[in-house]
């Protein structure tokens, strides 16, 4: 659409309803090579408001290819000459000024008060019934938790007895490796009273209580055996728990019945064990 006059023109690109772009010229008498560039760069229907007389002759002589133009339609043919005129006619009518009574601004102001009571009321049906929607989502989330957990609570229960037996099995495992570690070892003792013990000595007993030692046997001279006994490395603080007893065998040999006790040397922990029969 080219609307011109005697000062200035503008072209307006349109698509439909839709407003492509719009460029400025000065008259066209004056940008004529200019405006028939810009329209010929545009293929479409060439619509004109203003003076159609002097622009076909001011076009025809700078483009060898005559344009499509175009006057305006059947209603706007008397005022197509004139911008101005098409602008007028063209823009909406002013609201005529308008009297209200009493009356009329009451009802106006009842009707809005209506309104928004209606609007207030929706409102808070729509909240009623989003909470209740809400809260009908929490319950039906909350009822499949507990059907979950009612379904794991055997495998649950299983897992928890299991568990609960190995870790009592581990202390268990725990303890006895601290008892075994923290144990004297008595074989080592009596290891050594057998080397130290002489030939003809026999043990009847041997008890071991904490750090303490107890040493029962019978030999042909206890005193020895006293002696053998201090010479243990593991031993110490060696003295005679009972009198000697003097008794004779079967056989007629005189033997004499003692009875030691002795401390361990750097017991680890406290420990019992008793041995009781004859060795030698």
């Amino acid at each position: 659409l080219l609307v011109c006059d005697a000062q200035q023109a503008h072209l307006l690109f349109t698509n439909g309803p839709a407003l492509g772009g719009v460029r400025r010229f000065r008259a066209v008498a004056e940008d004529a090579p200019r405006v028939a560039e810009a329209m010929t760069s545009h293929p479409g229907t060439l619509r004109v408001a203003g003076a159609e007389s002097p622009l076909r002759a001011a076009l025809s002589s700078t483009t060898a290819t005559p344009l499509p133009l175009a006057g305006a339609g059947t209603s706007l043919a008397s005022i197509a000459s004139s911008a101005e005129a098409m602008a007028a006619a063209g823009a909406p009518l002013a609201v005529s000024l308008q009297l209200e009574t009493d009356r009329t601004r009451a009802a106006r102001a009842t009707g809005a008060q209506r309104l928004a009571v209606r609007l207030a009321l929706a409102a808070a049906a729509c909240l009623a019934l989003a909470g209740a929607l809400q809260l009908w989502d929490v319950q039906r989330e909350l009822a499949a938790v507990r059907a979950e957990r009612e379904a794991l609570r055997p495998q649950l229960g299983t897992t928890l007895v299991g568990r609960t037996t190995v870790e009592t099995a581990f202390r268990q495992l725990a303890a006895l490796s601290v008892q075994q570690r923290a144990a004297p070892m008595w074989s080592s003792v009596l290891a050594d009273l057998s080397r130290q013990l002489p030939p003809e000595s026999y043990l009847t007993g041997f008890r071991g209580r904490a750090d303490t030692v107890g040493i029962d046997g019978l030999a042909l001279s206890a005193a020895r055996v006293f002696d053998a006994v201090e010479r243990v490395p593991r031993l110490q603080e060696v003295r005679a728990s009972s009198p000697v007893r003097r008794e004779t065998t079967a056989e007629g040999i005189a033997l004499e019945r003692f009875q030691l006790s002795a401390v361990l040397r750097d017991a680890p922990a406290p420990a019992t064990t008793t041995l009781g029969g004859g060795s030698r």
